[in-house]
């Protein structure tokens, strides 16, 4: 086919396609032109095709680009800590939340903060494009005369301002690239999600994703904005779990890691370890770390001192051990994280007053992950105090094992078949209230060295 043959229709398109492509996408733009051209051409549709209704994927994820980069209004309401989403608590632990939730950073996500993320991601995607068309031209082959056709639509560039390319950016000696089907197109078959429905649930993929049932990005923001004021109200774990699944899988199908992506993991995380679901928790502290170790801002921090706290739950000491041998001074310095040291230093030393009152000052959401061992820390401490003194009051035990009151710490005793009590005075009552009742240690020993045996195994619902 000479170049005189070429239908106007298609040069109209090819020059179209060139004049709306952005700097940073003329590459792949151009790799995509020629793919187009010469699959028409070897399927004899190079006149039959409609070329005005034509489009190119490349051309689509950058109007995509361009539409995410815009200013999107997420609510005009001040931004609200990140702890506000925990459920209110009552005594002695409400408090300490709300000493210890402050300073935490907000979920107002604001538009310089989108800009400097999608300029980044330009970038990358710019340095990424360089990268497969130099790939391309060492790995080419023969130009067809199909493709030498092509360099009568005008469509020659510079690169790097030396040499003048045709071809859609090759020069005509140059080989042709062919398209290796063994590589996957990541950018092709990324998802481009076109839903507007702010709540759904999470089903497993069992086929390819349909756009039309993925929500885009600013539809996701909006999802999350609903979701944090329904868990404020509603209280129901079991739907907000299952939306946030879903969210997290329409931001996994469409690769968009950046950060909301990470706002959603962190907020997920967060309501899992206040709803006592590790196995969640898990799930959404594996993919933050990937996401940190990308330099995507949120709180690594936080969450690393969940992740040691974690390790002491679940006694993994050779983990914990090169966790601690590998963290930097800058990772130790955060006062979360120099918590989670001390508590495991408190563990070492079988210290259960330092525990304790770590346990009460826990900072952020420490008190949470903590719960899930403090029960069994009570055990080894009350059966460490059966073997110290011969008998207790009930206050003494209350305030050292940071129990909430007497109550609480009767019931405790009582659930390990260790309620034991000196017999009150003559002439006294014979059960006297909880607060006045005196533990009778000696006579309680057998019983929490039995309940200790029991707290040999740990149930690990996935590993941090």
């Amino acid at each position: 086919m000479n170049n005189g043959s070429w239908p106007p229709p298609l040069k109209d398109w090819v020059q179209k396609c060139l004049a709306e492509a952005s700097s940073t996408n003329k590459d792949k733009v151009h790799a995509e032109l020629k793919k187009v051209i010469f699959e028409a051409y070897r399927n004899k549709s190079i006149t039959t095709t409609d070329w005005s209704h034509m489009d190119l994927d490349s051309l689509k994820q950058q109007r995509l680009r361009e539409q995410l980069s815009k200013p999107v209004k997420v609510n005009n309401n001040p931004p609200k800590a990140d702890f506000d989403l925990i459920a209110p608590v009552t005594g002695k632990r409400k408090k300490m939340e709300k000493d210890n939730h402050k300073g935490i950073s907000t979920y107002g996500i604001t538009n310089g903060a989108r800009a400097a993320f999608e300029e980044e991601a330009n970038e990358k995607r710019k340095k990424r494009f360089a990268r497969e068309h130099d790939i391309e031209e060492s790995r080419g082959r023969a130009v067809s005369p199909m493709v030498q056709g092509l360099g009568d639509l005008s469509i020659a560039m510079k690169r790097g301002g030396k040499k003048k390319f045709g071809n859609l950016g090759y020069a005509v000696d140059e080989p042709e690239p062919m398209f290796d089907p063994n590589v996957i197109d990541w950018d092709k078959h990324t998802i481009v999600g076109t839903s507007t429905t702010l709540e759904k649930r999470y089903l497993r993929l069992t086929s390819e994703p349909d756009p039309a049932t993925i929500r885009p990005l600013p539809v996701l923001i909006q999802t999350l904005e609903l979701l944090k004021q329904k868990w404020r109200k509603e209280l129901n774990y079991t739907y907000i779990c299952d939306q946030f699944k879903s969210v997290r899988q329409d931001l996994t199908v469409q690769r968009i890691k950046n950060y909301f992506t990470v706002s959603v993991y962190e907020i997920h995380a967060r309501i899992a370890l206040e709803s006592k679901d590790l196995g969640e928790l898990n799930q959404c502290q594996s993919t933050l770390r990937n996401l940190y170790e990308h330099n995507i801002p949120g709180h690594p921090e936080e969450f690393l001192a969940y992740r040691i706290l974690y390790m002491l739950h679940t006694k993994n000491k050779s983990e914990l051990n090169l966790l601690l041998a590998h963290l930097t001074p800058e990772q130790r310095e955060p006062a979360c994280v120099q918590h989670a040291l001390k508590v495991q230093t408190a563990l070492a030393a079988s210290n259960y007053h330092a525990f304790f009152k770590l346990f009460n000052d826990a900072p952020n959401m420490g008190a949470y992950m903590m719960d899930h061992f403090v029960p069994r820390e009570r055990i080894a401490a009350l059966a460490t105090m059966s073997k110290a003194y011969p008998n207790l009051p009930i206050s003494f035990v209350v305030s050292e094992l940071a129990f909430e009151d007497a109550q609480e710490a009767v019931a405790f005793l009582a659930a390990n078949n260790a309620d034991r009590w000196v017999a009150p005075a003559a002439g006294g009552p014979r059960f006297p209230p909880a607060s006045e009742r005196i533990w009778d240690c000696k006579s309680s020993a057998a019983a929490l060295v039995e309940a200790a045996q029991k707290n040999v195994k740990v149930d690990i619902k996935g590993q941090l």
